[in-house]
């Protein structure tokens, strides 16, 4: 075989990979913008059940976002939104040879067409401004693929280096989507394990008195920080009285992760006498509680919770 048709059968294999390469970003990118508030194991849950709302208003959501949740939050939407479309401006050239109008086109058609799947699924808000956002990040690909393109002369170096750039590229983004948002590539349910749930039965968790932290005890007086459940709150101390009528169970919680998902958790409950509890409150000093209280000064019922955290 000449050398003419060895370039040949490199070109078409680096042909075939780059389009290889185009397909799973193309699933990851469905996955993260289409089907990003549902887990892969259940993928169409939500397919009907949200709301279908449609901003045609150029930046009234952003700067909404802005005025509600942040600069640094807003920014890093308006990130994720470039980001997310940054390759579709280089593969576009790349595997179908497109120039820079056919390659905006297909992208606002790709781009609107998400947003329409999106309305009619009630899956997602559909936003002119991921359009806008999406298009811009598509031209920046695009300004970096020709940028490339006109320093490197030889093609097939130039398209080596392309797809080079694009698996690094693409490592970069899976690596922050998997710190960031994890949950996106979660494919089971969280695995739940209880031991001695025997014990908790009964309870009824909508008559829960109070949740937070004990703060300590001295007996038979037990000081609980109340839970805040929003920042308006102001953080409460309340004491109640715990004595030999007291049931006390602990909840010894272990939580496996794999970044920032719970991908299993072991719940363990044992009880605890009166005297056992005595010599070691320190030891739970500050650890969450949920109480019931029949008259809101004698705990009835206390649960101790303790987290370990596995990674």
């Amino acid at each position: 075989m000449g050398e003419k048709g060895v370039n040949t059968k490199k070109e078409r294999m680096l042909s075939t990979f780059a389009w290889v390469i185009f397909i799973v970003y193309l699933l990851v990118l469905v996955r993260i913008v289409l089907f990003k508030d549902t887990q892969i194991y259940n993928l169409f849950a939500m397919i009907g059940h949200g709301q279908r709302v449609l901003n045609i208003i150029p930046f009234a959501s952003t700067f909404e976002m802005m005025r509600t949740i942040g600069l640094l939050h807003n920014l890093q939407n308006i990130a994720g939104n470039l980001a997310v479309f940054f390759p579709m401006g280089i593969f576009i050239p790349l595997i179908m040879n497109k120039g820079f109008k056919q390659t905006i086109v297909i992208v606002i058609g790709i781009s609107v067409s998400i947003e329409v799947v999106q309305y009619i699924l009630a899956i997602g808000i559909s936003d002119i401004d991921d359009v806008i956002l999406n298009t811009v990040g598509a031209i920046v690909g695009w300004s970096v693929f020709q940028y490339i393109k006109g320093k490197i002369k030889r093609t097939f170096i130039f398209r080596v280096v392309i797809v080079g750039m694009m698996i690094v590229f693409g490592f970069v983004g899976i690596f922050a989507i998997l710190t960031t948002e994890t949950r996106l590539f979660q494919i089971t349910p969280k695995k739940v394990t209880v031991t001695n749930p025997e014990l908790i039965d009964g309870l009824n968790y909508g008559s829960i008195y109070v949740t937070g932290k004990l703060m300590g005890f001295n007996a038979p007086e037990l000081t609980i920080e109340k839970a805040i459940q929003n920042q308006n709150q102001i953080r409460q101390t309340i004491k109640m009285e715990l004595d030999q009528e007291t049931r006390i169970i602990l909840e010894h919680v272990e939580s496996t992760y794999f970044f920032d998902i719970i991908t299993s958790e072991k719940y363990m409950y044992s009880s605890l006498t009166y005297d056992e509890f005595l010599p070691a409150t320190e030891s739970f000093n500050r650890i969450n509680v949920t109480i019931w209280s029949a008259d809101g000064k004698h705990v009835d019922t206390i649960i101790i919770i303790k987290h370990d955290k596995i990674t």
